[in-house]
């Protein structure tokens, strides 16, 4: 039912799918529409029923009965040439359902945990996030945690013997925690203050530069770390330890990420001076590279069109300019191709290209763009998403 629910038909020759109660153009039109089943009994149900000539051709009685079924039927191209229905998985382009789509599928119904990002990075090594992975989701042995899990037995913090051990005391209200904090904030020029565990990972979106963000999210994670170390080794080895020597083995660690990464720093002097204040050298940004890009004219009776695309989280776009041998404007065209990838908009704009150009009887057309995958889909039709196969 799950794979039902979220697959849809392609249309060929409509023989397999009811026009009334499969999913081909969006929702089952009787949902979409609520029509009533004493209805769509006296009706054709197959939507080969409605096609003529490649065309639709839908009864009048259905239009004055529905007048918005038209717009929902014409966003559908009908194919020019006869092929079977196909059944496709409604959340990929290529509208196969593979084990790793299914798995992907099933892993974006969970929440998403916006610091699982910042814990997980290549520059940190994994023995130190995966303590922290640890403290976030409640599965440290501290006292609190073990109490749950049905182990009764007195409890006091290692480190201040003051109060009952709590993964948000130990880690955020013990004085050997706040003592490193209160350096970690003078050293970043902010006041930090903490509810809950997640508001530690605030500090990592302040809009710091790439290289300063790792220093900051390392030394955080480093932070933790030293807590960590310094109350098991006071209970298990009864050694104390003093929280300005946890500071010099944070810098150490921190140094280490800081300098290893790959990722660059700005000219910031507020950036400057945190990476400096944990040894780490500054990663210089990359020199800005000029590309020469010349237009090249079209040969005689040959018309230009350069297009493009562009997708952003809400909405993504198309559009193209045709142009002569004098390099003299013939026509342009944008057209907003709703909530599409990149790859998505730049076909849309090819194909709106080629269909100006038709409809213009411009039959010698130049088509140039800066995508190498919708050069490719003009070789490859596998490589054309399953939504625009049809146009």
């Amino acid at each position: 039912m799950n794979v039902q629910n979220n697959s849809c038909w392609l249309l060929g020759n409509g023989e397999k799918i009811n026009f009334w109660h499969d999913a081909w153009c969006g929702d089952p039109l009787v949902q979409s529409f609520q029509v009533p089943e004493t209805i769509t009994s006296n009706l054709p149900t197959s939507v080969k029923a409605y096609i003529t000539n490649h065309q639709w051709n839908l009864p009048p009685d259905i239009f004055n009965a529905f007048p918005q079924l038209r717009t929902f039927v014409n966003k559908i191209d009908v194919p020019i040439s006869d092929k079977e229905d196909s059944l496709v998985w409604k959340h990929n382009s290529t509208g196969t359902l593979s084990l790793k789509e299914a798995y992907e599928f099933k892993k974006n119904q969970f929440p998403k945990l916006s610091w699982t990002s910042l814990i997980w990075s290549k520059d940190i090594p994994p023995s130190k996030s995966i303590m922290v992975w640890r403290l976030m989701l409640d599965k440290l042995p501290t006292d609190d945690n073990l109490t749950l899990r049905g182990c009764s037995f007195p409890s006091m913090c290692s480190l201040c013997f003051k109060t009952n051990e709590t993964a948000f005391h130990l880690f955020f209200e013990c004085p050997f925690a706040v003592n490193l904090w209160n350096w970690f904030a003078s050293v970043i020029n902010c006041n930090l203050q903490f509810q809950v565990k997640e508001d530690v990972w605030a500090i990592c979106n302040k809009g710091w530069n790439p290289q300063c963000k790792i220093v900051i999210t390392a030394a955080i994670i480093n932070i933790f770390n030293a807590v960590w170390f310094a109350r098991n080794q006071t209970r298990f080895n009864d050694k104390v330890s003093h929280w300005r020597s946890a500071i010099s083995v944070i810098i150490s660690n921190t140094s280490l990420s800081g300098n290893l990464t790959t990722k660059k720093a700005s000219s910031a002097m507020a950036d400057f001076s945190i990476l400096k204040k944990f040894n780490v050298s500054i990663h210089p940004p990359n020199a800005p590279q000029i590309i020469e890009v010349i237009w090249s004219p079209p040969n005689f009776n040959w018309v230009k069109c350069n297009t493009d695309g562009s997708a952003t989280a809400t909405s993504s776009a198309c559009g193209g300019i045709f142009r002569d041998k004098h390099a003299k404007f013939l026509l342009c065209f944008a057209e907003n191709t709703s909530l599409q990838n990149a790859y998505h908009a730049e076909l849309m704009g090819a194909m709106r290209a080629i269909e100006l150009a038709s409809s213009s009887n411009w039959n010698y057309l130049w088509l140039e763009c800066d995508s190498a995958l919708v050069v490719n889909a003009f070789k490859n039709k596998y490589l054309i998403p399953w939504k625009l196969r049809n146009r």
